[in-house]
C-alpha cells in the first residue's frame, strides 16, 4: 500500500513539473520605457520582450535608438545577439574598426567583449537584443561613447576626404598674364606638370628664339 501512495505522489509530482503553459506576450503589452541616461547618449527606448525565467537564463528586448543615440562601452558575461528590425545602425568591438548593421543583420557578441552598438549619424535604428545572465548578472557597463568614435570612419567604406575623391589641382595659370602664357618658356614648362624641369624649359627657350632669327 505504502509503495502505491508512493508512486502516485511521484507520478502526480512529475505532472505538475511538466505541466507548463505557453505564454504569449501581445505586441504592444509592455510600453517602451526610455533607456536610462547613465548608460546610453541620445534617445533610446527599451521594451521588455521577455525575462530569465529559470531554468533558461535568456532575456530579450527591443531597443530602438534614434538617429546619433547609442549604448554606452559595456560587456556581457555570457554574449549578446543582437537582431536588426528596422534603419541602419553602427556597432564597435574595443579596439576595431566601427562597422555598419542593417535591417535584418544578425550580430553575435562573443563573452566579455567590451563594444557599444547604436544608430548611425544620419539614421535610427532598432534591434533586439538577447542576452543570458551569469549569476543574475547579464551586462557590465563602462564609459560613454566619445564623439571621436562614434564619428569615426565605418570599415569599408571610404572616409568623407577620401569619397570626395583627390583634390582638384588649381588653375594656376589662369593667374598669370596671357603675354607670359604665350611664351616659349612657359608653353615648353607646362609640359611638365606642376614640377617644372627647369633645363628643358631653358633648352625650348633656346631654340625657339634660334628659329625666329
Amino acid at each position: 500500500m505504502k509503495l502505491l501512495l508512493t508512486l502516485f505522489a511521484l507520478l502526480a509530482l512529475a505532472s505538475a513539473t511538466t505541466a507548463q503553459e505557453i505564454i504569449i506576450a501581445r505586441a504592444g503589452s509592455q510600453a517602451p520605457q526610455q533607456a536610462p541616461s547613465e548608460n546610453f547618449t541620445g534617445n533610446v527606448r527599451v521594451e521588455r520582450l521577455f525575462d530569465a525565467a529559470a531554468p533558461a537564463r535568456g532575456t530579450g528586448g527591443l531597443v530602438s535608438f534614434e538617429a546619433g543615440a547609442r549604448s554606452a562601452w559595456h560587456k556581457h558575461p555570457l554574449g549578446q545577439t543582437l537582431i536588426v528590425t528596422a534603419g541602419t545602425g553602427r556597432v564597435q568591438q574595443w579596439g576595431s574598426a566601427v562597422q555598419e548593421i542593417r535591417k535584418g543583420d544578425t550580430v553575435r557578441i562573443p563573452a566579455n567583449v567590451k563594444h557599444w552598438h547604436g544608430a548611425s549619424p544620419a539614421s535610427s535604428m532598432s534591434h533586439i537584443a538577447i542576452t543570458e545572465q551569469l549569476e543574475g548578472k547579464a551586462v557590465e557597463w563602462m564609459e560613454k561613447v566619445s564623439d571621436a568614435d562614434f564619428y569615426a570612419p565605418v570599415s569599408g567604406q571610404p572616409s568623407q576626404a577620401a569619397s570626395s575623391g583627390p583634390p582638384e589641382r588649381s588653375n594656376w595659370s589662369a593667374t598669370l598674364p596671357q603675354s607670359s602664357l604665350n611664351s616659349p618658356t612657359m608653353c615648353s614648362s607646362a609640359t611638365f606638370g606642376h614640377g617644372h624641369n627647369s633645363r628643358g624649359a631653358i633648352a625650348a627657350s633656346s631654340q625657339s628664339a634660334h628659329l625666329s632669327r
